[in-house]
């Protein structure tokens, strides 16, 4: 099954900008270089992703206590979806000016788990100046949510904080995500499926569901037939789908976030331990690789020795997924 859902505490990370971010698993190279009439090369790099590949492993790391005086709107109703309000919880740092906005999606196999996991994490971004909402959304299994229904929560809990931004005193027009196995699917699919039709199932609420950029932790990020996957992973997915992708192509396609990956998506930051045996490295590779050939960027660091769920930032986490989070998020968020 894809789950787990760890405890967080944030790291700050002072870039260090000649470290590499881990061998093969890094940012893609987005620099394209193009001659001009008198012979000079014009570089245009797209800088969000930049930082993720200087963070590496040997960034400045101290632990961020959460001393900041912050303001709490808990079981706020986003919407009401098959008869059921729904839920996330919001905090912000009380001497910040409109902070930046980051939505935090628990794990828990897409069938259990809530917002209040999420909790310690709201906190130790508060501490970095950041504003969270920890967003409660409907699992599978419950009176047979299936796809979409998570992610189209996930896309209205993002409409709902773009329209309220004034009532919490938050900026949500620089919002990131960041979400852990199946909470990293829909940080995912917001990166990359933001203008994606077909997503949004009951949702009340239309407009604008994109964000600035997305880290993914162990996240499945391709359901079609072609992944290998192991076998109560496949049952998972075919309870998702309504039966096994191969049965459901179209279905599968839509559900994958990589597949309809372009240069217009949000920076997204995949996280994966190689001895993942629920989401399985060569698979996250394989999805990574076919974003990145239609033009997405994308980047991957892989945690050598760690397995499914480590957490991101606390005290035993590993440093070189913390410092890389880090960064993503101060490249997207900390400008204007």
């Amino acid at each position: 099954m894809v789950g787990g859902s760890p405890g967080i505490g944030v790291l700050a990370c002072a870039v260090v900008v000649t470290v590499g971010c881990g061998g093969e698993d890094t940012a893609p190279d987005t620099t394209r270089s193009d001659p001009t009439r008198d012979g000079e090369r014009r570089s245009e790099t797209r800088e969000p992703l930049a930082p993720v590949r200087r963070a590496g492993t040997e960034c400045e790391a101290r632990r961020v206590e959460p001393s900041r005086a912050i303001e709490r709107h808990d079981d706020v109703v986003y919407a009401t979806l098959s008869g059921r309000p729904m839920h996330l919880d919001v905090v912000v740092p009380r001497d910040a000016d409109r902070p930046p906005l980051v939505m935090l999606f628990h794990g828990g196999a897409f069938l259990r788990g809530d917002e209040n996991a999420m909790h310690t994490a709201a906190g130790r971004l508060a501490a970095l100046g950041y504003a969270s909402a920890a967003v409660e959304y409907r699992a599978i299994g419950e009176d047979r949510h299936d796809f979409p229904d998570g992610l189209a929560d996930a896309r209205c809990a993002v409409r709902f904080l773009r329209a309220e931004a004034e009532r919490f005193g938050i900026d949500a027009e620089r919002t990131a995500v960041v979400g852990f196995s199946a909470g990293g699917y829909f940080a995912a699919s917001l990166a990359l499926q933001a203008d994606e039709p077909g997503l949004d199932g009951d949702c009340p609420r239309r407009g604008d569901a994109s964000v600035r950029g997305a880290v993914a932790y162990f996240a499945p990020l391709d359901l079609r037939p072609s992944a290998d996957w192991s076998a109560p992973s496949e049952n998972l997915f075919e309870d998702m789908l309504g039966g096994a992708p191969e049965d459901h192509p179209d279905r599968a396609a839509r559900a994958s976030p990589v597949a309809s990956a372009d240069p217009e998506d949000a920076p997204l930051l995949v996280v994966s331990g190689d001895r993942d045996d629920i989401v399985p490295i060569a698979r996250t590779r394989a999805a990574v690789e076919h974003a990145r050939r239609g033009g997405a960027p994308v980047a991957l660091v892989t945690v050598e020795g760690a397995s499914h769920g480590f957490g991101w930032g606390s005290a035993d986490a590993p440093a070189k997924a913390s410092c890389a989070t880090a960064a993503l998020l101060r490249s997207v968020l900390d400008a204007p």
